[in-house]
């Protein structure tokens, strides 16, 4: 079984973290340890089966809210979808830190909008919240998202219409910066 890691987050990402992540999703914890150069915060696990991807949060929930773990959905999101396999392909999170800061709300709904996307959370028990529950609708995720933009209507956050064509959302599609 092949890790591959990406070089920027290589020292952050411990034989030890690697091996939890392992054990969470009910592999063996031996494996060839890999770096590789490419963008998003992920864990890459390549079985004869499978290709796992693991998006990892920053070690410190409180250094901001994005940086925490929303802005790098987008980002692996994306480099799971381009993976050149014929393998099946997994998503799932792993959170660095389940401290206080990592359940303000904000980041709480990061979670439950990973859960409407069918996007698990290989460590969630360790959280010690009530349990995290997908979105049931478009218009129940649209009404806590408007909610929490009332909360600071200066900051230029992504927004969802609707229309008799369906949906369109407006947000963030790269990292931190991309619109």
């Amino acid at each position: 079984m092949t890790v591959k890691i990406k070089k920027r987050y290589a020292h952050e990402l411990t034989d030890d973290v690697v091996c939890d992540m392992l054990r969470l999703l009910g592999l063996p914890e031996y494996f060839q340890r890999q770096t590789v150069v490419g963008n998003g915060r992920d864990v890459i696990i390549e079985t004869d089966e499978e290709v796992v991807f693991v998006i990892v949060s920053r070690a410190d929930a409180s250094d901001g809210r994005n940086a925490f773990l929303a802005q790098y959905i987008p980002t692996v999101l994306s480099e799971c979808i381009t993976y050149n396999t014929q393998k099946r392909k997994l998503l799932f999170i792993y959170l660095l830190d389940t401290s206080d800061a990592a359940k303000v709300p904000f980041i709480a709904d990061t979670y439950r909008i990973a859960k409407t996307l069918g996007i698990e959370i290989l460590n969630e028990r360790q959280l010690n919240m009530p349990e995290i529950k997908p979105y049931s609708s478009f218009r129940e995720w649209r009404r806590a998202r408007v909610e929490r933009q009332n909360y600071n209507p200066a900051n230029n956050s992504s927004y969802a219409i609707e229309d008799e064509y369906g949906y369109t959302v407006f947000g963030k599609l790269y990292g931190a910066n991309g619109k």
